[in-house]
């Protein structure tokens, strides 16, 4: 898996590249660097590698967030997700919930994986 992380329209996953929008391009922030790891993660444990197209200092920020960030606390998701375009009234998804679209099949072992019943 390919994992672009730009300026794109919204953050999709198409074609075997996950397209990756930040909110503040190109700021990472460190919900975005969590998200991404988590994908990873997911992505490896279906036995999956992924990899990571950017700016160097976008990918040096990852690599130094993947080191620290193991130790931290997960960072909530911010109050607006801008990187989603579902919502136009507010340009962006104002919830606690991400909405992803995916194959059923999919969805249920992404649910699983984080312990969602």
């Amino acid at each position: 898996m390919v994992i672009k992380i730009g300026n794109f329209d919204c953050t999709e996953c198409w074609d075997g590249v996950f397209y990756k929008k930040l909110s503040d391009y190109p700021n990472i922030t460190e919900w975005e660097m969590q998200t991404i790891l988590d994908f990873i993660d997911y992505e490896t444990q279906y036995g999956r590698t992924c990899e990571i197209e950017a700016e160097e200092p976008i990918v040096e920020r990852i690599e130094k967030y993947k080191t620290a960030g193991k130790n931290k606390s997960r960072v909530p998701a911010p109050e607006r997700i801008a990187e989603c375009t579902a919502c136009p009234k507010y340009k962006g998804c104002m919830t606690d919930f991400v909405c992803h679209t995916s194959p059923i099949e999919n969805a249920i072992k992404i649910l699983e994986y984080y312990g969602v019943p």
